[in-house]
């Protein structure tokens, strides 16, 4: 890229068409230099580990989990997968809703690596859902 090229449109590059650039000019993005200086609005660390029982203060759950047991909740076709896993911490629940294709792919047993904010399991007094 040359120097010249940093205050080409861009909607210049290919596949941005005149809906993308309208939706990039709302951030701010207008020419290719102002797309290479366009910083995300967050980052995730996933460098450092947080346990399931840390996850409940609100932080992103980091951690190698075991998947222990499915269950299953709903009827028909709104039937949908949960996944109990357990790290050294202690266990939890992911619901996986319109994921069943998980249980062929999350063995008992398996290792996998969990991130994703967690909340408790609603109840009367709470609007709190489990978000992965």
């Amino acid at each position: 890229m040359f120097l010249r090229e940093l205050h080409t449109p861009i909607q210049e590059l290919k596949g941005i068409g005149p809906r993308t650039a309208e939706a990039f000019a709302g951030l701010g993005v207008r020419t290719l230099g102002d797309l290479l200086l366009h910083a995300p609005r967050s980052y995730e660390d996933r460098k450092t580990g947080v346990s399931l029982t840390e996850g409940l203060s609100g932080r992103p759950v980091n951690t190698t989990a075991t998947v222990i047991a499915y269950d299953w909740f709903g009827f028909g076709r709104k039937r949908t997968l949960k996944v109990w896993i357990e790290d050294s911490s202690g266990r939890a629940a992911l619901n996986c809703f319109g994921r069943n294709f998980l249980q062929r792919k999350l063995h008992i047993g398996a290792k996998i690596r969990i991130y994703g904010q967690f909340s408790l399991p609603l109840r009367r007094d709470s609007i709190i859902g489990i978000r992965v």
